[in-house]
């Protein structure tokens, strides 16, 4: 975890600061950046779905977009593991001329005859 908000549900959680100061530290220290999520914001869920965390990440350098500006992170809906799996996409689709215009203009007059 990054941060003690990223975890829902613990009663009586305890936070483990330490811990977090260091992987917060461990991602500047290298250069990484997380890749923002679409979708679902929780990765990891207690079998009761009582308990949700954020524990799975996409890192990235800076190299990565500088090539790849547009990645995102999807987090696709649980099925057999009590994780979400995680789909990374780092493109987007040009579809070329939109197909129509619109024009932002002025009111409408009534022209008297």
């Amino acid at each position: 975890m990054r941060k003690e908000d990223e975890r829902k549900g613990l009663r009586g959680f305890s936070s483990q600061k330490k811990e977090i100061e260091d992987f917060n530290y461990f991602i500047e220290n290298n250069g990484l950046l997380d890749i923002p999520d679409v979708g679902k914001k929780y990765t990891w869920f207690k079998a009761n779905d009582t308990t949700k965390n954020i524990l799975d990440r996409c890192l990235v350098s800076e190299e990565w977009l500088q090539i790849w500006p547009a990645s995102k992170k999807y987090v696709q809906p649980r099925t057999v593991s009590d994780h979400c799996a995680l789909v990374m996409k780092a493109w987007e689709k040009d579809w070329g001329p939109k197909p129509f215009r619109s024009f932002a203009c002025g009111s409408w007059s009534r022209i008297s005859s």
